[in-house]
């Protein structure tokens, strides 16, 4: 898979204030992860780049806004980013567990497996939206109740509420 690439029109860095220099400092150490989190989300690297760039943009415009943790608030409008594209698209499914299976030499093990992915897509595909973002963002990429909570724009309990019962009807029929 190609590395995705940064592209920025900024300001020369000697006119640029520290909170600027410190956001794209952020961005540019996690575009790779918010790549991957966006092409996620969006299902398609190209979309997830759209994603980017006008999250990017948020960003910018809101840099004097910007406090104590840069990097939160980067990942933040990003997820939020592609959630507004979600929306605009009426896309319901954003996590795919379609990548390539750890290979094993028995053909039989690897059909089982195939077999296992197939019908936990199908379960995540019938989880409600908010329940598949809250699991996929607390399994797949590994972030805190917290961080759910503020990405998402919901109470901590109720991220607890959604991954409890998102995770319980995934494992319904296992």
């Amino acid at each position: 898979m190609l590395t995705p690439t940064l592209h920025l029109a900024l300001p020369a860095p000697e006119t640029q204030s520290a909170t600027e220099v410190a956001l794209v400092e952020v961005l540019r150490r996690s575009w790779p992860t918010l790549h991957a989190l966006a092409s996620r989300m969006l299902s398609d690297p190209g979309d997830a780049e759209d994603a980017l760039q006008n999250a990017w943009i948020r960003v910018w415009r809101a840099r004097d806004r910007v406090v104590v943790h840069p990097s939160a608030f980067v990942r933040t409008v990003v997820v939020r980013e592609c959630l507004r594209q979600l929306r605009w698209r009426g896309v319901k499914r954003w996590l795919s567990l379609d990548q390539d299976l750890p290979g094993r030499e028995d053909p039989e093990h690897a059909l089982i497996v195939a077999e296992e992915h197939r019908a936990l897509r199908q379960r995540l595909d019938q989880l409600p939206a908010r329940q598949r973002l809250i699991v996929g963002l607390r399994l797949d990429e590994g972030w805190s109740i917290a961080e759910i909570a503020e990405a998402s724009g919901v109470g901590t309990e109720t991220v607890k509420t959604h991954l409890s019962r998102g995770l319980a009807r995934l494992r319904e029929g296992v």
